[in-house]
């Protein structure tokens, strides 16, 4: 090869290299241009909803300071009215109200927890499902497998012929161990017919089981996820009615 080619194939190279970090720098152009144009809609929202705020923070402090001058006013007021003896029986009705709506609030969580698991337990026992019918499925094509991998084996035998033909032994030697590689039993196991009405039996075995197994998960997780419904229904429910509840304990009648 001349100087002059060597020259010319150098360039040509180059301009490859250049092409491959053009297009690379190109793309990252896009994604720069994507990013930027993202991140300025969020700014924009930012700081429109930060303008709005601005405009309207002094009214929302004045009407805050307002309720806590009016709030300390009437608690001074309240409690020079009130004797402590019953402002504490105040507190202790508020107190048995939100307990109540606490330990519902402790018991949803416990539920929620419950839920997750089930849910994890049943997802795993899918998976399983889903692999032992791969396993079983693909026994059903045994066959069709056999036939494909002896197609593969009769192409290598005729490429085998044909290296013979022409006397190109390092051809004929690579083709030949692709034969034996292929026909050892670790990669082609020819199953009897027995073994194959066994193993297919044995497959319908685990893949009924992994069935049963998964009904029972997704009951659990059925289950738990009614339980945790309800239970969450009742914490709202509390919650709803908490100021009505607390009012009714602290307004009792004479007597009682």
């Amino acid at each position: 090869m001349s100087e002059i080619e060597v020259k010319l194939n150098e360039l040509k190279d180059q301009l490859q290299a250049t092409e491959v970090i053009i297009g690379k720098k190109s793309k990252e152009r896009e994604t720069l241009n994507a990013d930027i144009n993202d991140l300025q809609k969020i700014v924009n929202e930012v700081n429109q909803l930060a303008d709005a705020y601005s405009k309207a923070f002094e009214n929302i402090r004045k009407s805050k300071n307002e309720l806590e001058d009016y709030a300390a006013t009437k608690k001074t007021m309240i409690n020079a009215a009130l004797p402590e003896e019953d402002r504490k029986t105040v507190d202790d009705k508020i107190a048995e109200v939100d307990n109540k709506i606490t330990n519902k609030g402790n018991e949803v969580t416990t539920l929620n927890q419950n839920y997750e698991e089930a849910k994890s337990s049943f997802e795993i026992s899918q998976k399983n499902l889903d692999g032992k019918q791969k396993e079983f499925d693909l026994l059903k094509t045994y066959q069709k497998t056999v036939d494909e991998k002896l197609k593969t084996l009769r192409n290598l035998r005729i490429l085998i012929e044909k290296a013979d033909e022409e006397n190109n032994l390092p051809k004929m030697y690579f083709w030949i161990n692709e034969l034996n590689t292929k026909l050892d039993s670790k990669n082609f196991e020819l199953k009897t017919k027995d073994n194959l009405r066994d193993n297919l039996y044995s497959a319908w075995k685990e893949l009924d089981n992994a069935k049963q197994a998964c009904r029972e998960k997704e009951e659990e997780m059925r289950n738990a996820k009614i339980e945790l419904e309800n239970g969450q229904r009742a914490l709202d429910l509390l919650k709803a009615k908490r100021d009505t509840d607390i009012l009714d304990k602290i307004n009792i009648p004479e007597g009682q």
